[in-house]
């Protein structure tokens, strides 16, 4: 699966405990409607290097590091390290990593972590919208005091109107 398969369906489960909001009935290409109205404000791709894929398969052949460029070289050497640099915590990014690196790791979360921000505001907004707050059924003395309401209402507009 791709990071963002993965960060939809953290976004998916996270709806679903924090939220309370379910991400059922499946929209579009079998995701959720939720998942794929916030999927756009979950990548991060333009604040930090790009990553490549980490596994070949048949469809993408990796080039032999001997026939590679020295550019391209450089890509890959960047793309690991970045890698690397992404899943230290944030305790470990601030001693172990130089300074360029450093704040590319924390431009990297600080987007991800105002996205997600925004997201739960988002999707507490929708939560609303897909399950209103349901009005309590009168019960039958609610009801006849209403009733009596309404009937001392009309006395009184009649006896006004005299």
């Amino acid at each position: 699966m791709t990071s963002q398969y993965l960060i939809l369906e953290r976004w998916a489960c996270f709806c679903v405990d924090q939220l309370g909001v379910s991400p059922e009935p499946r929209g579009l290409h079998g995701l959720p409607p939720l998942t794929l109205l916030c999927s756009h404000y979950l990548t991060t791709v333009g604040v930090a290097p790009a990553h490549t894929a980490r596994f070949n398969t048949a469809l993408r052949p990796a080039i032999p590091k001997e026939d590679q460029t020295a550019e391209k070289k450089e890509i890959n050497d960047i793309s690991d390290k970045w890698h690397e640099v992404r899943l230290l915590s944030r305790e470990e990014a601030e001693s172990t990593l130089d300074e360029e690196w450093l704040e590319a790791y924390n431009r990297f979360y600080k987007k991800y972590d105002e996205d997600m921000e925004h997201m739960t505001e988002l999707a507490g907004k929708v939560a609303k919208i897909l399950a209103p707050p349901l009005v309590k059924k009168k019960g039958l003395k609610q009801k006849k005091r209403d009733a009596f309401a309404r009937k001392q209402a009309r006395t009184g507009a009649t006896a006004a109107a005299k």
